[in-house]
């Protein structure tokens, strides 16, 4: 496939075979794109001329008929486009988009990389169906920005297609690994460590360590943002089995831990009020953690603290009996 193409270029096969998934997902897809390359390319066709289309937003995937499998592309999708959907239209460059990527290294980046390009087809879709049904309604200056919009986000899809084909802007090149931070509890122990170490049984260790790399390496693990609750709009997650690790990103390459928790604890109270805990704590001391981020000294420190988790991660008793008592 030449990957120098616009995605409204591709052929349906094109596309589908960048889909690595079962088939009720490619069924999906390949409706999806058909109403999709049919309207995209037009710019000004009268309403009367053709019946509307109406897309769910939920059509690539249906609720109610996903597996677990399913769930979690769509989450990683919805991750990475509510990234590339933030960069701002003065700040669209390779840089800026390929950091708001999938890691090359992810097993499904072709995949999520094509749900990331439907999402932002899909908004030009909406966007010229806007002008379409209501032109009379639109000032010519929103008209304008309207238009400039769609040009940004054809903008990011073609930039896609860049990183996607390896172009480099200076030699940018994919990170060797990103940096944790962490984020302490109001008597300055890790927070991340104590949920473990308190909470979670030693045979969930292995996959909260598969969870913490996921993270380092930039493959992010069954990753979903928290939606739904403005107040944690910022932060999102990684999942495996029950085990899932809470974080936010306040650079390009840093990410801070808030907290570990076992999945079978979400509905229950105590889960929702340790994580509020957290949270509250987190942001009180959050300002001073981006103040710091290039501080060499305090990266030092985090990196110490890295080690200690993944020690006691690794089964390291005395390491675990030392945190227990405070030593660390």
């Amino acid at each position: 496939m030449d990957s120098d193409k616009k995605i409204d270029d591709m052929s349906i096969q094109e596309l589908l075979n960048l889909i690595k998934k079962d088939r009720i997902l490619a069924i999906k897809l390949e409706e999806q794109i058909n109403k999709l390359k049919n309207i995209v390319k037009e710019e000004t066709v009268p309403t009367k001329s053709r019946k509307p289309i109406q897309l769910n937003s939920s059509e690539i995937i249906k609720e109610g008929n996903e597996d677990d499998d399913d769930i979690e592309f769509k989450n990683e999708v919805d991750y990475y486009y509510s990234l590339i959907d933030l960069v701002e239209d003065t700040s669209i460059n390779i840089d800026s988009i390929m950091t708001n990527l999938p890691s090359k290294s992810k097993v499904n980046y072709s995949s999520i990389v094509l749900g990331i390009k439907l999402r932002l087809l899909k908004t030009i879709k909406e966007y010229k169906d806007m002008i379409q049904e209501e032109r009379e309604e639109i000032s010519n200056d929103f008209l304008r920005d309207i238009k400039k919009e769609i040009v940004a986000i054809q903008t990011k899809i073609d930039m896609i297609g860049q990183v996607e084909n390896g172009k480099t802007v200076n030699n940018v090149i994919e990170p060797e690994r990103n940096n944790l931070f962490f984020s302490l509890t109001s008597n300055g122990n890790i927070t991340a460590i104590d949920d473990i170490v308190k909470d979670v049984p030693k045979e969930a260790y292995g996959d909260f360590k598969l969870l913490f790399n996921s993270i380092i390496d930039g493959t992010f693990k069954g990753v979903k943002r928290f939606s739904g609750n403005y107040y944690y709009s910022f932060m999102a997650e990684v999942i495996y089995h029950e085990a899932r690790v809470i974080f936010d990103r306040v650079g390009k390459n840093d990410y801070v831990i808030l907290g570990a928790f076992l999945k079978k604890t979400t509905t229950g109270k105590s889960y929702k009020a340790n994580l509020l805990s957290d949270v509250n704590t987190y942001l009180l001391y959050k300002e001073n953690i981006v103040n710091n981020l290039d501080n060499e000294d305090f990266r030092n420190q985090n990196h110490k603290y890295e080690e200690t988790l993944f020690s006691i991660l690794d089964g390291n008793k005395e390491k675990s009996k030392q945190y227990r008592k405070g030593e660390e």
